[in-house]
């Protein structure tokens, strides 16, 4: 469940969080600062676990490198 895990957001979070973008801007997501690709979201699951509903956010296909300020700013490394 999101309040047991100190990293988790709830719906309400993210769109909390997200109200402050323009509707149109586009969504990516940043992963493994090893090899720092963005990703489209993909198809977003849910699932009943212990009457508890958790929103999945998949990974979709790759965009490209992820820009250097970002990495900065995640405190990732430099690309190689």
């Amino acid at each position: 469940m999101a309040g047991d895990d100190p990293i988790a957001i709830t719906v309400g979070q993210l769109i909390n969080q997200l109200r402050h973008y323009p509707s149109d801007a586009q969504v990516r997501l940043a992963l493994r600062p090893d090899f720092p690709f963005t990703h489209h979201i993909g198809h977003l699951l849910d699932a009943e676990v212990a009457d508890a509903v958790t929103v999945y956010i998949p990974q979709g296909p790759q965009d490209g490198y992820l820009p250097a300020a970002i990495r900065t700013a995640l405190g990732w490394p430099p690309q190689p």
